[in-house]
């Protein structure tokens, strides 16, 4: 959600920041890259410019055209393409008909999260699993996720604090479930995706006061619609839900650190980044500790 202006502003920098009091018409940019009114949007309009953005405007304007092919420049579009072609590398290793349920011994060959290879020294696989996907319903609704929801928080995060929110997020989903849930094969970037989640609860936190109230609005809902989506996959499935909460409060902490800028109190503003570093670390060489020390 920004100003027209502030978003050709954010185009020309990465790093640029559209949470900003806006005094002028505010407009909302859809996951497909088209801009609206805020003033033109009815209330069911904004899970659908969030959810599936074609079905507002025309899904085939040059916007959206040009928009679809700037994603694969992304960290989230990279990401996802390359999720898609392990997936695709899966399902040669499987028959047709596990394309909904790859098999567990596939999923362990290409470095899903097993805790006693881990105990053996394959500390890969706390990373891995964030490019596996146990089915094809495994790997649209985290595709969807990332590409509708994702990219517009790395549109005004930046590459670089969407990669490591993402990516420290994988590690704790992970280590949290070998401390949980020893026992599970498990695979995929939802916990990932949480902490996206947890990362944007972070930023809202932060930044609350920066925001217009029309800002407010849209980025709540947006927020609560990807909770519940994930949520309602992490019960609706045999998925690793352990992953999915250690992902979430990765995303929020580190999340905080990466936005404390955004705080009214200045002393919080100074000690809450080396604090949050400390606190993800922590947690990250303890869980260590007690994997390979039991």
């Amino acid at each position: 959600l920004c100003s027209a202006k502030s978003q050709a502003m954010a185009s020309q920098r990465e790093d640029q920041k559209p949470l900003t009091t806006i005094n002028h018409e505010d407009y909302m940019i859809d996951a497909g890259g088209e801009l609206f009114p805020l003033s033109s949007l009815k209330p069911w309009d904004i899970p659908l410019a969030m959810c599936c953005p074609c079905c507002l405007g025309n899904p085939c304007s040059s916007v959206r055209r040009e928009w679809a092919f700037r994603q694969l420049r992304t960290f989230l579009g990279m990401i996802t393409f390359i999720q898609g072609i392990v997936f695709l590398a899966e399902l040669g290793n499987c028959r047709l008909g596990q394309v909904f349920h790859i098999p567990n011994y596939v999923l362990v060959e290409f470095g899903a999260k097993d805790t006693t290879l881990i105990r053996q020294g394959q500390v890969f696989r706390l990373v891995m699993p964030m490019l596996l996907h146990a089915g094809l319903s495994h790997l649209l609704i985290v595709a969807i996720a990332q590409l509708c929801y994702g990219l517009q928080l790395e549109r005004q995060w930046g590459w670089k604090r969407t990669m490591a929110i993402y990516i420290t997020s994988a590690i704790t989903g992970s280590l949290t479930s070998v401390l949980v849930a020893p026992d599970s094969i498990s695979g995929g970037a939802a916990a990932a995706v949480f902490g996206l989640i947890g990362g944007n609860v972070a930023h809202i936190a932060c930044g609350w006061h920066l925001m217009t109230r029309p800002e407010r609005r849209v980025t709540l809902i947006t927020v609560a619609i990807y909770f519940v989506i994930m949520t309602l996959f992490s019960l609706s499935f045999e998925i690793d839900l352990a992953a999915h909460v250690g992902g979430l409060i990765g995303g929020f902490a580190i999340g905080m650190g990466f936005f404390a800028h955004l705080l009214k109190n200045e002393h919080a503003r100074s000690y809450l980044p080396t604090w949050s570093l400390v606190m993800v670390v922590a947690f990250i060489v303890a869980a260590l500790g007690h994997i390979f020390n039991p």
